[in-house]
């Protein structure tokens, strides 16, 4: 498996340095003197705090996931239902544990708001409250809702990472998600991160910051937006695993439908493995695992993967300098002006991140795999917090004077496509008449059709390479890439060559395909 680790040879010189020096400062609050620590070590649990309303069989899931991961016991698991729907509450009893029902006038609660905002953040309130006052003793509570599965070891990481937070005053909160978790884009099951967007979806609240800072202020609507925003985070951020320890489960909600589930929670890929363990890391003390968050020496790390990355000059560059850590400069505004697209929706698109440019991201910072390289995806876009004069830090000044800063538009990802074949000087054999299959057409040649390598043959530029284009635009056919010829009395577009747009090409292309109208291009070898 490769990971962070091995991507930025963290156990350097200055790396080690930097953790001796924290350690030796005064100031550092050891996991002797943590709170959230000693109550672990006197063998206290973390209370889980379950939010839910009108799913039952969606709870019966979390549920059942719930209870497969390692340290948790019904004992310490509240539910806390929004309302009283009988089939809700009989799933939470027959599990046998703790149930609150939240049955304050739904009036009262804003039901007559269209978007449900106001009910769900007063629900959220009253059941925050009513778990630190269940738990009196808690230094923290776990809040997770009936639509997320858990990894093997999501209690866990919890328990292991939670004392950072009174180690370290520049943190606010632990998640278990990871905005940009998706497949590919992650792997070390033990890598932390740190970013100024909360993500929520499974997440750690000390009591102490809600008690002292939260509870009187709680919104009437948007809890989460407002928990982003600067005047409550002030500039304290959230530690969360590189590899999600929680899944969105739900498909049907408020603020949720297929599509977009599809399109950020679908392909996310939390740790179910359960050998994976937070309490034999055999690469770290066990008092040493959540040191790497730490600010200190967060940032010595960042500044080796800078000194170590190759920097991308030219959109080629991600092709033709693959196998290292690449970092790569753009300026995106992340507050774009009202009915404009987000400057980072192009890049966001391209990478396979989320389009909005503050989440996930660490001072301007992405952190990701992907093909055979580790990005460091770095935003330089000056941000002043409005109404104040501060300035949002960001990596601006490591960036050296003669590295450009890329703009949005240069990212498409056909041009990747491109780029691939003819890194492998791939040029596509063409058929001699329509209707035939690449099998045929590679066979006439005394070879065989490569299925795998037809993906790089869908430009227009390949075709026009081959075949004599009128013009060339997207379709959806099998047998595409090919060229309608104008001969075969086609109905419709004679002479233009077609690419095939369908998401679902790589694994839809086929060898066999034909059509009476076209010629195929084929990848013979």
């Amino acid at each position: 498996m490769r990971t962070l680790v091995d991507q930025t040879s963290v156990e350097s010189d200055a790396y080690k340095q930097s953790v001796t020096t924290m350690l030796s400062d005064e100031k550092f609050v050891s996991k002797e003197k943590s709170p959230i620590a000693r109550f672990l070590k006197a063998g206290g649990k973390l209370p889980i705090v379950l939010l839910t309303c009108n799913r039952a069989e969606l709870l019966k899931q979390t549920l059942a996931s719930l209870f497969s991961v390692r340290g948790v016991s019904k004992k310490n698991v509240l539910v806390i239902q929004d309302g009283n729907l009988p089939s809700v509450a009989q799933v939470v009893r027959d599990h046998g544990i703790s149930l609150i029902q939240n049955t304050e006038s739904i009036v009262m609660r804003g039901e007559q708001q269209p978007d449900g905002a106001e009910r769900i953040a007063k629900h959220y309130k009253f059941s925050l409250t009513a778990a630190f006052e269940r738990h009196p003793d808690a230094p923290a509570i776990i809040i997770i809702e009936d639509d997320l599965l858990f990894a093997p070891d999501f209690y866990e990481y919890f328990e292991a990472v939670s004392p950072v937070l009174n180690a370290d005053p520049s943190l606010f909160v632990i998640s278990a998600w990871n905005d940009n978790g998706f497949k590919g884009k992650v792997s070390d099951p033990f890598a932390l991160v740190r970013t100024e967007f909360f993500p929520g979806l499974g997440w750690l609240l000390p009591r102490d910051l809600y008690k002292n800072e939260l509870e009187n202020k709680w919104p009437r609507a948007h809890w989460d937006h407002w928990l982003r925003s600067f005047e409550i985070h002030r500039q304290r951020e959230v530690v969360h695993p590189q590899v999600p320890r929680s899944y969105h489960n739900g498909i049907k909600g408020t603020f949720m439908d297929l599509a977009t589930h599809n399109r950020y929670f679908r392909d996310i890929d939390y740790n179910t493995d359960s050998s994976i363990t937070w309490k034999k890391h055999q690469n770290t003390r066990e008092e040493d695992i959540f040191i790497g968050a730490m600010s200190s020496v967060y940032e010595v790390r960042i500044e080796q993967l800078m000194s170590k990355c190759t920097h991308v000059n030219t959109f080629s560059d991600l092709i033709t300098k693959q196998g290292g850590i690449l970092c790569v400069w753009v300026s995106c505004n992340p507050e774009p002006p009202a009915y404009s697209p987000p400057d980072f929706e192009p890049i966001a698109k391209f990478f396979g991140l989320w389009h909005e440019v503050r989440r996930g991201g660490h001072r301007g910072l992405h952190e990701f795999y992907w093909e055979d390289s580790y990005i460091l995806l770095i935003n330089v876009f000056d941000v002043v917090v409005s109404n104040t004069n501060i300035l949002m830090p960001t990596y601006k000044l490591q960036k050296p004077p003669s590295v450009p800063i890329l703009t949005p538009n240069v990212f498409d990802k056909r041009l990747i496509t491109e780029l691939k074949r003819k890194k492998m000087g791939l040029v596509g054999t063409p058929s001699s008449s329509v209707g035939k299959n690449c099998d045929e057409v590679c066979a006439e040649e005394n070879k065989v059709c490569r299925k795998d390598l037809l993906p790089l043959l869908n430009t227009c530029q390949a075709l026009n390479e081959v075949f004599p284009c009128r013009d060339c635009s997207e379709s959806r056919g099998l047998e595409q890439p090919a060229y309608v010829d104008p001969t075969a009395e086609a109905k419709h577009s004679p002479g233009r060559c077609l690419v095939n747009s369908s998401p679902e090409y790589a694994n839809q292309v086929s060898c066999s395909a034909t059509h009476p109208a076209t010629k195929r291009l084929c990848a013979c070898a």
